[in-house]
């Protein structure tokens, strides 16, 4: 019984990524309309979804606009999250990946911030 509760939650994961158009990520296009900040190159596919929306491989692949493959190659280069084993596939929890995403910017600015101070006490 667990088995078909597991099997049919993946199924409604798929329906409702199909559902919110996934399958083609969100680019923002500028024009005279476009908000400043925003523009091309701005994914947001990820960011719209909520925080509890389960993400396969493929799912995860198409809203950050890149192949599956990739999104091994960005797990195995720690740039992304390892997902975890549910149903017979890998997932990923949207929200998890935008926060570990977010800590790697944090992490990434304080390093800078720390090697301009360091070089600022050379000069």
């Amino acid at each position: 019984m667990a088995e078909n509760v597991t099997n049919s939650r993946a199924i409604l994961s798929s329906k409702a990524l199909s559902q919110q158009k996934i399958t083609e990520p969100s680019v923002a296009v500028s024009d005279a309309n476009t908000p400043k900040g925003t523009g091309p190159g701005i994914i947001d596919s990820l960011a719209r979804l909520p925080a509890q929306s389960i993400l396969d491989e493929r799912g995860l692949s198409a809203a950050l606009a890149v192949t599956p493959r990739t999104i091994r190659r960005m797990v195995r280069r720690h740039e992304l999250p390892p997902g975890i084993p549910f149903a017979g596939k890998t997932v990923w929890l949207a929200g998890k990946v935008l926060g570990f995403v977010e800590a790697k910017l944090e992490q990434a600015a304080k390093e800078a911030e720390q090697e301009a101070n360091r070089l600022k006490k050379l000069t």
